[in-house]
């Protein structure tokens, strides 16, 4: 699943950033505060996305 659809699905709060240009498709710097179990933990990203577990 591409990083633009991993924030679209996850449960946590976006912190910072989170700005989506689907035309291009570029994610801006972002970081998540997310709980155990996210979508955002089960996938390997390679991109500007920081998950924090609370």
């Amino acid at each position: 699943m591409s990083q633009l659809g991993l924030l679209d699905k996850t449960r946590g709060k976006i912190l910072m950033g989170g700005r989506i240009d689907e035309e291009v498709l570029k994610v801006d710097p972002t970081i998540v505060l997310v709980k155990e179990g996210d979508v955002l933990l089960e996938s390997e990203m390679f991109g500007l996305i920081l998950t924090i577990v609370d």
